[in-house]
């Protein structure tokens, strides 16, 4: 059996277009930002351009390409884009409504029609 290519590209982080940022967490921050004039999101590292990586968060980087790039496409999961090796980042689809997890636990968000809720859980 053939290896199937990646559904994503390695591209240098100077192509990505950064615009605002959205999120943070232990992974580093999350920004709003255009790829080749497409909205994505983009997931930096805490690392600075140029230095090198914890192996901790390389083997972390490591583990969610290979498991994001594995995932058959899906409209309930964020498809990966592209990746940048330096800094380490990840650049999946943009969402504009934020997370599954803020949709639902943030009481302020617009309510999902059910047959939409009822899609997701099954």
């Amino acid at each position: 059996q053939r290896a199937q290519p990646p559904r994503f590209q390695v591209v240098p982080y100077a192509e990505l277009r950064f615009i605002q940022q959205i999120g943070e967490g232990g992974f580093g921050k999350v920004f709003y930002g255009h790829h080749r004039g497409v909205p994505v999101a983009i997931k930096v590292a805490a690392v600075k351009a140029g230095c090198e990586a914890p192996a901790n968060l390389v083997a972390e980087f490591t583990r969610e390409v290979t498991t994001m790039s594995s995932i058959p496409p899906c409209p309930y999961v964020l498809r990966l884009v592209a990746a940048c090796t330096d800094p380490p980042a990840l650049v999946t689809e943009y969402c504009a409504r934020g997370s599954l997890y803020s949709l639902l636990h943030n009481p302020s968000a617009s309510p999902m029609p059910m047959k939409q809720l009822m899609n997701i859980w099954l």
